[in-house]
């Protein structure tokens, strides 16, 4: 059972609350510091140290200890314990080195159930993860509409999963159903503000008619990757929908004379549609 365990562990991606860069602290120790104060920091420091500390065998080079200070290290710049393969190593520590704490016999029984436990866990998350990668491979390839019910009984449990709120996005976008993917977008504003996100949210906008906050977001994004030829086309279409024919212009004028770093189709499509867009727009009195 302990290699099955093991093996489910090893395969097993990161549990839910993907770590984000933009939101969430660099590392898991201001995070748990942040969100469960000092009570958070001390617990945190005896479930790493503990072994160390209640360590009754006098043995400091083992591999399994030595494996605590590869966490804590990586605990550093990430989140180690988002991952089911280092809570084993954790449990490994805490049942066979402090003997002061643990019975053989308990230690074996709390284990075993933790394994037990932990397995169905992973086993159960493991359901919802293939699921949702059958659903949006479904979905990205010409059928959105389609899976959007199905994208609805997967949110309850993975509503606090930034990327899976941002794919029901997009595909609640493709699928036409704008104000699902703005309420989405709304949520998702509180887990990740990025780039690909804050341009969905001005095409939705954009779509819905919204062009004030449509403008915003484009705005926004532009200010992000400054490179980028994407938010300058949504404000050129926002303004050629309000009749907004000068500061299109000005819009128009920046993509042309733009520097690409990147030639695509997308890039050169822009540029072509900035080009008409001064040649249909008649010359200011």
């Amino acid at each position: 059972m302990l290699w099955i365990f093991l093996l489910l562990a090893t395969i097993m991606p990161p549990l839910k609350g993907y770590y984000d860069p933009y939101i969430t602290p660099k590392w898991i120790w201001s995070f748990v510091t942040v969100n469960g104060g000092l009570v958070g920091l001390i617990l945190l420091l005896i479930l790493l140290c503990g072994p160390f500390l209640y360590n009754t065998n006098g043995v400091r080079n083992s591999p399994l200890l030595l494996s605590l200070i590869t966490i804590c290290i990586f605990s550093l710049f990430s989140y180690p314990l988002r991952y089911p393969l280092t809570w084993v190593i954790i449990a490994f520590n805490w049942i066979k080195y402090p003997k002061n704490i643990f019975t053989r016999f308990s230690s074996r029984v709390i284990f075993s159930i933790v394994c037990i436990i932990t397995s169905i866990f992973i086993m159960r998350e493991n359901y919802y993860l293939r699921k949702w990668g059958r659903i949006s491979y479904i979905a990205h390839n010409g059928h959105p509409y389609a899976m959007m019910n199905k994208y609805k009984s997967l949110y309850t449990h993975f509503c606090h999963n930034s990327y899976f709120i941002y794919d029901y996005a997009i595909e609640s976008y493709c699928a036409k159903q704008l104000k699902v993917s703005n309420h989405l977008l709304q949520d998702l504003e509180g887990i990740q503000t990025d780039y690909e996100t804050t341009l969905l949210h001005g095409d939705v906008f954009l779509h819905q008619g919204a062009y004030k906050s449509a403008l915003y977001y484009y705005e926004k994004a532009s200010y992000m990757c400054p490179v980028r030829f994407a938010p300058l086309e949504g404000m050129l279409q926002v303004y050629e929908n309000t009749n907004q024919a000068e500061k299109g212009k000005l819009i128009a004028r920046i993509i042309l004379n733009k520097q690409v770093k990147v030639y695509s189709y997308d890039v050169a499509l822009i540029k072509k549609e900035a080009a008409k867009f001064m040649n249909k727009t008649p010359p200011a009195n």
